[in-house]
């Protein structure tokens, strides 16, 4: 009886996709202790590779549309579509140091230059 409690606690707290992979596991009710932990272990590890992959993927996006996005105002200002940005304006002269650390930001997490 505890140990059905348990093991229903411990799979009520993991991810939904875990849930799922381990709801068509055959017999893990009747496992023993051991096996059946190494089975959650299993499973979970991989939900969470897979998020880390998903994460790694969702900043490389990011990255890459921050990329394009510059690219295409350079692009832009080099056509004389855009002539002068928010830069130029005299209260972006003012905040000079706060876009200056921005852009060092920017750098550091490889949105720029990259």
């Amino acid at each position: 009886m505890q140990t059905q409690l348990f093991r229903g606690a411990m799979v009520d707290i993991l991810p939904v996709d875990v849930k799922r992979q381990l709801a068509d596991v055959p017999g893990l009710d009747t496992m023993l202790h051991d096996q059946w932990a190494e089975t959650l272990k299993h499973f979970f590890k991989a939900h969470q590779e897979t998020e880390k992959t998903l994460d790694k993927q969702g900043t490389e996006v990011t990255r890459k549309l921050a990329q394009a996005s510059l690219d295409q105002l350079k692009k832009l200002k080099g056509m004389g579509v855009v002539k002068s940005g928010p830069e130029d304006s005299d209260e972006a002269r003012s905040h000079g140091p706060v876009r200056k650390n921005a852009l060092k930001l920017l750098v550091q997490h490889k949105l720029l230059y990259n």
